[in-house]
């Protein structure tokens, strides 16, 4: 009897037939005080190797672990979802080369893991589609310009990704354009991982869990802060082969930073109207469409408005048509 890991049952959403369907699915999961409970092993995570749960998983994953005593793990044959939740990506840990790796889903859930660890990730796992990251709350002072730059040189044969900075705790550098990842299908990532981390408004100081990096007392110029950080423009940061984006911005920095039309909903609209460049892309979900909507209502469109999400119709609506309860958008023009 293995005294190593636990077989834990997931419910994993898929979409089958326009309806959600939930799957029960095997996952094998190891904690580090399993591996403790093993002290007479001079190598605990060797006793892996001979659990035959483990041999088989298609689930791996892992809680609060070093990655480098687990990286003989992550070449598993069989796993095609690797799950890393609060781990520690370590400059020692390197990925084993192997022509057999299954994974094609890396979840890395609170885990500290710097660009070294990107880079390792996007070069060693060939069949890699799908990454998902949310970053550890109590992480500051974070360079996603390197991220950036290892995910347009190695992440072309990503189809799906997700980038989250559910704390808004603050970071340097942004991760910039993705236009190189060519293959990518979904995006979603917070606004500001693409174009620029802005300081939290003094406003709501007590809501903000980076509260501590800002003196409530101090008087911030956010229009000195929103020239500083420059323009930015979805259309030359997205790839073309996009259809879903999902963009998450918090509503105090939306009313500091954003509260005109040009500098937010002008953004939208011009990704929205550029059907040419974005041939594939069938969805949008993001902050206040709404006023965008009402800019471009009246004129000939293939998009629809229902709630928070704009969506593509395959064939385009009259103005004059009714299509309750979504709400009529403009023509796409031919602008970049």
């Amino acid at each position: 009897m293995s005294t190593l890991g636990s077989l834990d049952r997931a419910e994993d959403p898929s979409s089958q037939t326009g309806e959600l369907r939930m799957a029960k699915t095997e996952v094998f999961t190891v904690r580090m005080g399993d591996m403790a409970r093993r002290p007479d092993q001079e190598d605990r995570a060797e006793i892996l190797r001979f659990d035959n749960r483990f041999l088989t998983a298609q689930h791996l994953r892992f809680y609060n672990m070093r990655i480098s005593r687990i990286a003989f793990a992550l070449i598993h044959p069989t796993a095609v979802t690797l799950e890393l939740i609060q781990c520690h990506w370590d400059l020692t840990a390197k990925i084993p080369i192997s022509d057999n790796i299954a994974a094609s889903t890396i979840r890395l859930v609170g885990t500290q893991i710097s660009s070294n660890g990107f880079n390792e990730i996007l070069a060693n796992f060939p069949r890699l589609r799908t990454l998902v990251y949310y970053r550890p709350e109590d992480e500051i002072d974070s360079h996603f310009d390197m991220v950036g730059t290892e995910l347009r040189e190695l992440g072309g044969n990503l189809e799906h990704l997700t980038m989250l900075n559910e704390a808004y705790m603050p970071f340097c550098t942004p991760i910039g354009s993705l236009q190189k990842l060519t293959n990518l299908k979904t995006l979603e990532i917070d606004l500001e991982l693409l174009i620029g981390f802005r300081e939290n408004p003094n406003e709501d100081y007590d809501e903000y869990m980076d509260s501590g990096f800002i003196d409530p007392d101090t008087s911030i110029d956010y229009e000195e802060i929103h020239e500083q950080a420059g323009d930015w423009c979805l259309v030359k940061m997205l790839p073309a082969s996009l259809e879903t984006l999902t963009l998450h911005l918090e509503d105090p920095k939306l009313d500091i930073y954003f509260y005109t039309y040009e500098r937010y909903g002008a953004k939208l609209e011009e990704l929205i109207t550029a059907d040419d460049l974005f041939p594939n892309l069938v969805s949008i979900s993001a902050p206040r469409l709404s006023e965008v909507a009402e800019k471009l209502s009246g004129r000939d469109t293939a998009w629809v408005l229902t709630k928070s999400t704009m969506h593509r119709h395959p064939h385009p609506i009259k103005a004059e048509e009714s299509v309750p309860p979504a709400l009529i958008l403009a023509e796409f023009s031919n602008r970049c």
